[in-house]
């Protein structure tokens, strides 16, 4: 179904493939978990939502969450994205947020064409929050993260495109009940919150494990949930210290503590717990759904105990 989709959305780059074969594979053919995608075709499978349906909705909502790394990835300056060289990295800044205007102008302008005014609305508020999103981060600093400003910009960025891709299967559906996409969005919120600690978590993970570059976030002005957590256990005085003067193998040894894995987990799980509480309320999922879901919280619990267990015979730069 992947390849179904990544085949729909070439479509929309007719007369463009062949001035930019490499960068349209780059973006659309790369290979990863596709969370997103499996969230989205649980909703429809809860509304019986027919597979054509689901790809044509949620491609357009791919399409801006794909435009959105690329103009990410120049803003943080990085040059690995899922193990492989960021689109920047190969291409450029000015192609990176070019092409990703291209992307988004394509997405709206389907929006248009189908005549789907609630996938337009979905995806352009999407965009608003994304933007939002980024320019609070932008502001941020270990003085003003805590917990509600941690939610504030996850709400914004990692679950607002959680939030419109498991709203896009039912986007052209009439007489959905209130009160069914209240608890969807209510859902994808939190899902999107737990998601983005995890993913959070994975950045000081050593490079061969993630293929991601370790320590990005451990810096003065991260909005990190890692930062978060350790800010609680150390104090901001401390931590802007060990911070300031790169201290990572000092901050390792507090991040695979028991008192961390605790705080941290505890707090992923209650926003899984949420999430799962809202779902439920539309329908109760089977074990291969509920399993889906929290595979990605289970996976990263299980290589953090394997790193706290081994994190003597890791190399940790810095």
């Amino acid at each position: 179904m992947i390849e179904a989709l990544a085949n729909y959305q070439q479509k929309y780059f007719k007369g463009y493939n062949t001035l930019f074969t490499d960068q349209f594979n780059h973006v659309f053919k790369q290979q990863g978990g596709h969370f997103r995608f499996k969230v989205a075709a649980l909703i429809a499978d809860l509304f019986e939502v027919d597979q054509k349906s689901l790809i044509a909705n949620y491609a357009l909502v791919d399409m801006v969450h794909r435009a959105s790394l690329l103009h990410d990835d120049v803003v943080d300056g990085a040059s690995i994205r899922r193990g492989k060289a960021s689109f920047n990295a190969v291409f450029g800044n000015k192609h990176s947020i070019l092409f990703g205007d291209l992307i988004l102008s394509k997405a709206m302008h389907a929006c248009v064409a189908a005549k789907n005014l609630k996938l337009l609305e979905l995806t352009s508020k999407t965009l608003v929050d994304l933007c939002q999103g980024e320019l609070i981060q932008a502001s941020c600093n270990i003085n003003r993260l805590n917990d509600h400003y941690y939610n504030k910009i996850a709400q914004l960025k990692t679950a607002s495109l959680i939030k419109a891709a498991s709203l896009s299967p039912i986007s052209h559906l009439k007489d959905i009940d209130a009160t069914h996409v209240y608890a969807i969005e209510r859902f994808a919120l939190n899902l999107g919150i737990a998601f983005q600690k995890l993913d959070d978590l994975k950045n000081i993970f050593p490079k061969e494990i993630t293929g991601k570059d370790q320590y990005i976030d451990l810096n003065e002005t991260s909005s990190s949930y890692v930062l978060v957590v350790l800010k609680s256990i150390l104090g901001e005085k401390r931590l802007n210290f060990l911070i300031e003067h790169k201290k990572f193998d000092v901050l390792k040894t507090y991040i695979f503590s028991k008192s961390f894995k605790i705080q941290f987990f505890s707090s992923v799980e209650k926003n899984m717990q949420l999430a799962m509480k809202f779902i439920h309320g539309i329908k109760q999922l089977n074990k291969s759904q509920t399993v889906m879901l929290k595979d990605p919280v289970e996976k990263a619990e299980q290589l953090f105990d394997q790193i706290m267990l081994n994190q003597d015979q890791l190399k940790f730069a810095g």
